[in-house]
């Protein structure tokens, strides 16, 4: 299979939790940051990066499907900032990377951005204890 035919769907729910001030900002920034390290580690084209956000004073959501024209953010419903705590529905979809750099890449740079945020981060589970689906990231920050 060419690289530009790898393609594979990853997705998963995170939590972020410490203050954020701007929850938008920080989540354009990590969508563009993931959209950068994949550039970095031979992905052969963005097909789409996106989440669905929600947090205390209510949700919006990011997608970026180019990194010239960046992360774009919609409001649905959020009424203020700053925020305690975030949960992110992330789908990372490109051609060209196998699922662990996807992993890897991800890990990566929510630690980055997290670190220096002040904030952390964690693989959310559902009720059952079981990761959203097996496609899901590693619960291991990366080393």
């Amino acid at each position: 299979m060419t690289a530009l035919a790898q393609f594979g769907p990853f997705a998963v729910p995170l939590t972020i939790e410490g203050r954020l001030s701007e929850p938008m900002a920080f989540t354009e920034n990590l969508l563009a940051g993931i959209g950068e390290r994949c550039h970095e580690a031979g992905a052969s084209l963005i097909g789409h990066i996106k989440c669905h956000a929600r947090t205390e004073a209510g949700s919006f959501h990011v997608s970026l499907t180019s990194l010239r024209s960046g992360a774009r953010c919609g409001r649905l419903s959020m009424t203020a900032s700053p925020v305690s705590r975030v949960d992110l529905d992330l789908a990372v979809l490109v051609y060209g990377l196998e699922h662990e750099t996807l992993d890897r890449v991800t890990r990566t740079e929510l630690d980055a951005l997290c670190r220096r945020a002040g904030v952390t981060w964690a693989v959310r589970h559902t009720a059952t204890g079981q990761r959203h689906n097996d496609h899901a990231l590693s619960t291991e920050p990366a080393s």
